[in-house]
């Protein structure tokens, strides 16, 4: 996938999520998804700042959404179980029906790099491993209190970053403050 598609897909999960410009709300009642993404070459910045809250469209943390028996997140607890039982940095390959993704820990973060092929750009994908354990804790859904713990270490939750080769693209969540 290309930074720009990339891009249009973290766009259009908050469309289907339902985060839309909403007043956002002191404290644990309102969040700001944060979405910063940079061209490596050029001028090309996205930087958006969407108030949002609980009230308002759904659990933006509801990764499972109501499937029962979440293939993804099932696969993600098997991955997850591998990688602790290995050294930091030792990883884990997952074969999926389009891609071969290698998963490692590294530095607190889940590390997900699919495999090299001609026809596309690197790219590297990070996700918090205490917000990868909180999901899996709860079945893919954080509950408000979840989130204003993750949130309390250092006032914001990374929830992705993606390294590519042309681009880069972070989502992070914070208490209601659209300054970063």
């Amino acid at each position: 996938m290309n930074a720009s598609t990339r891009v249009l897909a973290v766009l259009a999960l908050a469309a289907c999520a339902g985060i839309h410009p909403v007043p956002a709300l002191a404290g644990h009642d309102g969040w700001t998804v944060h979405v910063e993404g940079r061209r490596i070459a050029g001028e090309h910045r996205l930087d958006l700042a969407l108030p949002w809250s609980p009230d308002d469209g759904g659990n933006l943390f509801d990764f499972a959404g109501d499937a029962q028996g979440d293939l993804g997140l099932e696969r993600l607890r098997t991955v997850m179980s591998a990688l602790r039982a290995l050294p930091e940095g030792r990883a884990v390959t997952i074969q999926t029906d389009s891609d071969d993704l290698r998963a490692h820990l590294e530095a607190g973060f889940l590390v997900l790099e699919p495999e090299p092929r001609n026809d596309r750009e690197r790219c590297r994908i990070e996700i918090p491993e205490d917000l990868v354990r909180a999901m899996l804790a709860r079945n893919g859904r954080l509950t408000d209190a979840d989130i204003e713990h993750l949130v309390r270490a250092d006032g914001r939750v990374t929830l992705v970053r993606i390294h590519g080769e042309k681009a880069d693209l972070k989502v992070w969540i914070d208490g209601g403050s659209s300054e970063d």
